[in-house]
């Protein structure tokens, strides 16, 4: 748990970590993860190599957890979301989606991911799906634009009047990863350790929209701007804010109302040092004293109520 939130930081600079595969061996516990952020807290390292070496899954214990429940879609979407070999991956969202119904949630992830991939021919059969069916969420008409860009053909893409939400799905997905995790063998700990730490393909795909200081189309992305700051991970709400203060600035150069830009700008900061102080707060005073349960209990908050909140209820719980 120490580990993720030293690396939230380190994840808005360089848009997106990836989890490896590794060979056979003994599933982590709890007691494994402890040791090893205390050595690596001690040492002053960011990661280590065993502590990287614990978030490993082998891709051949996944894949079988799968066959094993090939009518189960969750099981099936939470194998895609885990392996990291396209050649694996993409088969396995497919079996997720046929055994699905084509769930728009799972077509989604597929699309990013495939995108991210280089796939863009799949990447765009399933964002165009997405596209229609759920017409108010923005994210399939990112990944879009960032393919757009990518290939150097923003001129057409159309810009779409209702997407007005930004819906990834990172919460159903974590629940799909940990729920194979623990089907697999793992710990309720070491489920939720692991399945919160995977690939975030939309978020770097975004983050590199803002490295890029992309503000067009200007509607679509404020709109995501601002929903990206209302949803369950701190990380989404960061790289909403970073994108907020791209538009933000932009804005400030061709506008007269530069006093109301600056007051935002100077909201965006206040609210970017208090999420750094909770972070670092919890980390370094409630994390350590936590109980497994109580850790568990932490993750199944996040899912339930925000990140941030799932902290404060952890600090509260590891007071008394």
């Amino acid at each position: 748990m120490r580990q993720k939130l030293l690396v939230l930081f380190y994840i808005l600079a360089s848009g997106f970590w990836l989890l490896t595969p590794a060979v056979s061996a003994p599933l982590p516990t709890f007691g494994d993860f402890s040791r090893v952020d205390r050595e690596r807290r001690s040492s002053g390292q960011l990661q280590t190599a065993e502590s990287l070496e614990l978030t490993h899954v082998d891709p051949a214990l996944i894949l079988r957890t799968a066959d094993q429940h090939r009518d189960d879609p969750q099981i099936q979407w939470g194998a895609a979301e885990l392996l990291i070999d396209w050649t694996q991956k993409q088969p396995q969202f497919e079996t997720a989606l046929a055994v699905s119904g084509t769930n728009a949630a799972i077509a989604l992830r597929f699309g990013c991911a495939a995108a991210r991939a280089g796939q863009s021919d799949i990447a765009r059969t399933w964002l165009r799906h997405c596209q229609n069916v759920d017409p108010t969420n923005a994210v399939p008409w990112l990944a879009d634009l960032w393919l757009s860009q990518k290939e150097g053909t923003t001129a057409k893409f159309q810009s779409p009047t209702t997407a007005t939400q930004f819906h990834e799905y990172a919460a159903e997905a974590t629940r799909a990863r940990i729920r194979v995790l623990e089907t697999a063998g793992y710990s309720a700990y070491a489920a939720r350790r692991i399945g919160f730490e995977t690939e975030k393909p939309l978020l770097s795909m975004v983050h590199e929209l803002v490295s890029a200081k992309t503000t067009e189309p200007a509607r679509l992305l404020a709109y995501a701007a601002v929903s990206m700051q209302h949803g369950t991970f701190l990380i989404t709400e960061l790289v909403g804010q970073s994108l907020e203060k791209t538009l933000l600035t932009a804005q400030a150069t061709a506008s007269t109302n530069t006093e109301a830009v600056a007051a935002r700008l100077e909201q965006l900061t206040v609210r970017r040092n208090q999420i750094r102080q909770l972070v670092t707060d919890t980390g370094r005073f409630v994390v350590d004293n936590a109980t497994e349960a109580e850790m568990v209990q932490y993750y199944d908050d996040v899912l339930t109520f925000s990140e941030e909140n799932a902290m404060k209820r952890l600090a509260k719980t590891v007071k008394k």
